[in-house]
């Protein structure tokens, strides 16, 4: 298969980057209809920026986080990112989030962090949030990756 740049579409339809011709809006349309009608139970969204690897890896352009960012904003949810399998340069950049220059509330970050030598991830959350899960004590959130507390 063909290398695609990080702003490519999903849709493999050779589109401008950042503009999917083929895909409309990928599907942004659907997840702010989602949003405006259950904004009031609906505390965060969770996504794998730029390269959803759930179920294939699909590539969307950074024009959907960027939107995204600001619909999360306008509706006072949080927005989290899973950097687990993009972060630390997979995407050619630290963070795939670089891409549109998006700042989430919380970053889950792993695998990558030690190089794969010993297990390790961290949650990484922007002050406000901190601050809110802390209670206002400074106390830090618990948070390990999937061996955690293995005895072996």
């Amino acid at each position: 298969a063909p290398e695609r740049a990080p702003d490519a579409c999903m849709r493999d339809c050779g589109c401008t980057p950042g503009v999917c011709e083929g895909a409309g809006d990928n599907g942004f349309a659907s997840m702010e209809a989602l949003l405006e009608v259950r904004a009031g139970e609906v505390s965060a969204v969770i996504v794998e920026p730029i390269v959803q690897g759930a179920g294939g890896m699909r590539i969307y352009p950074p024009s959907y986080l960027a939107r995204l960012r600001a619909l999360c904003d306008r509706l006072e949810v949080l927005l989290i990112f899973d950097e687990i399998a993009t972060g630390f340069g997979r995407t050619g950049r630290l963070f795939a989030s670089e891409h549109a220059g998006v700042r989430p509330d919380i970053m889950c970050i792993g695998k990558a962090l030690t190089g794969g030598y010993c297990t390790l991830a961290a949650t990484v959350a922007t002050e406000a949030v901190a601050l809110g899960v802390s209670g206002g004590g400074g106390q830090p959130l618990m948070h390990g990756p999937t061996y955690m507390g293995n005895p072996l």
